[in-house]
């Protein structure tokens, strides 16, 4: 809990000192809708499937082409895998199962291509907190006593930090996004090659 009280109040100081610098300029989509997959990457292909990710943000103008965006991107995970998490001096035998995904912000930079066209790219980097929901067995506790507790719902948290790039005309977009993600580090019963890389690959709309 100590990391993300020190990694909430970065972001509070950030997006503070980001809306002091704010400018009025001409205006713009505020509201970005985006669909797309999630696709795990080395270990984490062993522990979760590739799964439907869907995301909502709100951007606010920083200059004429930067903008910070604030929002989440979440997937819905019904994994078969399933691997042993250790908490509280219990084992658990878990499968994600149900919502994972992240809540945070973005910095993004525009760079116009065509003003006929209104095309243009944007690239954005992004910080957050991450998350995974999981569906666990009880299957005993390390002091020799048995209990057999099915289906408990439990989550896993972590950094998220993330790079994107997303092509745009008019309204629409496609984009593509690498998050890095390291649940074991924040997680120590976790075994240490769970897995921290994914690409989401997607559409965007503007409004």
């Amino acid at each position: 809990m100590k990391h993300f009280k020190v990694l909430t109040i970065i972001i509070s100081f950030v997006s503070t000192g980001i809306f002091s610098q704010a400018v009025p300029t001409a205006s713009y989509e505020r509201f970005y809708i985006e669909a797309g997959l999630q696709v795990p990457l080395g270990n984490l292909k062993s522990r979760i499937n590739a799964a439907p990710n869907f995301g909502f943000w709100y951007k606010s103008r920083v200059r004429e082409s930067e903008f910070v965006d604030f929002g989440f991107n979440t997937s819905f995970q019904n994994s078969t895998n399933n691997f042993i998490f250790e908490k509280n001096d219990s084992i658990f035998r878990s499968t994600p199962r149900g919502l994972s995904g992240m809540v945070g912000m973005r910095y993004c930079k525009s760079v116009k291509l065509s003003s006929k066209k209104n095309s243009f790219v944007d690239v954005f980097p992004s910080l957050g907190l991450a998350f995974m929901f999981l569906k666990s067995d009880l299957t005993g506790l390390k002091n020799g006593r048995n209990f057999n507790e099915h289906q408990k719902t439990m989550s896993l948290q972590t950094i998220h930090v993330g790079q994107g790039v997303r092509f745009n005309i008019d309204n629409v977009g496609v984009q593509a996004q690498y998050q890095f993600t390291p649940f074991a580090y924040f997680n120590k019963s976790l075994d240490k090659n769970f897995g921290s890389h994914s690409l989401i690959f997607g559409i965007v709309y503007r409004q």
